[in-house]
């Protein structure tokens, strides 16, 4: 496994969840909004958090 960090990797992952819902997977959502949710709270800021947006 890579390492992620930032906002982005959450961002990544919460947008999975979406994917999947519109397709009607809602087990693969709520997998990817668990891991969403484990990444932001294990989240460091990377360079480009600090460019804001």
């Amino acid at each position: 496994m890579t390492n992620e960090t930032g906002s982005g990797a959450v961002w990544l992952a919460s947008q999975s969840a979406r994917t999947w819902a519109a397709l009607g997977d809602g087990e693969r959502a709520v997998s990817a909004l668990r891991r969403a949710e484990e990444l932001r709270a294990a989240m460091e800021p990377d360079d480009l958090d600090s460019l804001g947006g």
